[in-house]
């Protein structure tokens, strides 16, 4: 396992990683990568608004709040306000619920690194950053955890994010490196994730925002001196990755090309790989007026590459919790066709279990499908549904691209109104549209707090 030529005096992978995160200057990070950032901060907080309502996030909140905590940190949507590990465990939470953060493809693994930018709204809250310091410590983010690899089968991939939640909050601590070394050390040696802990149960939820908790309160203990394992990384690649070279780790963090600008959004409330399955079923479905009595079949067909081709396998298998709902092929295209559209109302009483729902999976059959693979590529999973009525008719859609992804963008109007949609139960018009020009001018804001006090409840 190789450390960058470069690095002369880094003698593990973790010297090597701090190394480049000291060297990471927000004067290197153009002004469009920035705004882009700015975009995630709006998104992401469009996501933990939505999941105000949600069990999970419900939940949540009432223990981190049960727990006190010295009141530095806003924890979005409430009138409380908490210490900086149980703000980012609160805030990830809700970012995390509904599955509608950001889906990023990085160099080797596909994941959501916004997960993490609720780290990076807390600690800059606790330090009284600058938006500008706020958004490079977000693009730092995503640049480490696109360099991370998928580990392997029995751990998720929320235990990549202990080394991105350290080496953000270290950088702006501004640790001196060898406090970052073990801030690194020590949550990677804590953090680790089993992935049974997030097959269909609410624990999904707060398993990212628990690892970058424990990466917070592990980062303050270096702070104050605790030290911590220099080789952890190199030991981290032995028994989780299985022995996969984290060297990329040790590579200069910036550019030319920043990871933030090629991950994608997404537009519903599902997993990634489904959006476009999504999109291509309300586009089908337009042509009919009472779905389960014209609906003969539904054929729904997905681009052969693994990543989707293991859902696909596995797409016989009815959900029975709402967080294997939100990553169920049959369930996500039944319940779009039949109500045109797909919304926190489609996962309400247990809907997967629906007769009509169930029904109409009982006349549908999901594939994969190489003709299409012409446009899979980073972020996309192409999809074809194709309806046959009754009657005869073919109604089928295709999209290649579903909105947010990096060939189909959102930009400020989309994101903004995707803010706007999944806020409105819970803020003012005066409140929403304060926040939008707060997210809006952030790379110039002398403080985070300005939009931090827009976001806590009033």
């Amino acid at each position: 396992m190789g450390i960058a030529s470069d690095s002369k005096t880094a003698t593990t992978l973790s010297q090597a990683l701090a190394q480049r995160v000291l060297e990471f200057s927000a004067d290197a990070v153009p002004q469009a990568v920035l705004d882009e950032a700015a975009r995630r901060v709006l998104d992401t907080l469009a996501c933990a608004y939505g999941a105000l309502n949600e069990v999970a996030a419900l939940a949540t909140l009432r223990a981190v709040a049960s727990t006190g905590g010295l009141p530095e940190c806003t924890v979005i949507g409430q009138t409380w306000r908490t210490s900086v590990g149980n703000a980012a465990l609160a805030n990830g939470t809700l970012v995390r619920c509904l599955d509608l953060n950001d889906l990023g493809i990085g160099l080797r693994e596909a994941g959501h690194p916004s997960d993490n930018i609720p780290v990076a709204l807390a600690m800059g809250e606790r330090l009284n950053a600058t938006g500008r310091e706020v958004l490079t410590a977000i693009v730092l983010g995503y640049e480490i955890y696109g360099r991370m690899p998928s580990p392997l089968r029995a751990w998720a991939a929320t235990t990549n994010s202990a080394v991105v939640a350290a080496a953000m909050c270290g950088y702006l601590m501004k640790l001196p490196s060898e406090r970052l070394v073990s801030a690194i050390g020590l949550s990677v040696g804590q953090c680790s994730t089993l992935a049974v802990t997030r097959e269909g149960v609410a624990g999904k939820s707060t398993a990212n925002a628990m690892t970058t908790y424990t990466a917070i309160m592990q980062t303050l203990m270096a702070a104050e001196g605790v030290t911590g394992p220099p080789r952890a990384l190199e030991e981290y690649s032995r028994f989780v990755y299985g022995g996969t070279d984290l060297s990329a780790l040790a590579q200069a963090l910036d550019g030319p090309e920043f990871l933030i600008m090629s991950a994608g959004m997404k537009a519903h409330p599902a997993i990634g790989t489904a959006q476009t399955a999504i999109e291509a079923a309300l586009s089908a479905r337009t042509g009919l007026t009472d779905p389960m009595t014209e609906i003969e079949h539904i054929d729904v067909r997905m681009a052969d590459v693994p990543f989707v081709r293991h859902q696909v396998d596995h797409a016989g298998e009815l959900p029975r919790t709402r967080e294997a709902a939100d990553h169920s092929f049959p369930f996500l295209v039944a319940v779009t066709v039949l109500d045109g559209k797909l919304t926190l109302r489609q996962f309400e009483n247990e809907r997967w279990v629906a007769p009509d729902v169930l029904a109409l999976i009982a006349r549908m059959s999901v594939v994969v499908d190489a003709s299409l693979n012409q446009h899979a590529g980073i972020g996309s999973f192409p999809c074809r549904v194709i309806i046959t009525t009754r009657d005869g008719r073919k109604l089928s859609a295709e999209v290649p691209y579903h909105p947010g992804h990096v060939k189909n963008r959102m930009g400020w109007e989309g994101v903004q109104a995707k803010f706007h949609r999944w806020t409105e139960e819970h803020l003012p018009a005066a409140q929403r549209n304060a926040i939008v020009d707060a997210t809006v001018g952030l790379s110039r804001t002398s403080s985070i707090r300005e939009l931090m006090a827009l976001v806590g409840a009033n």
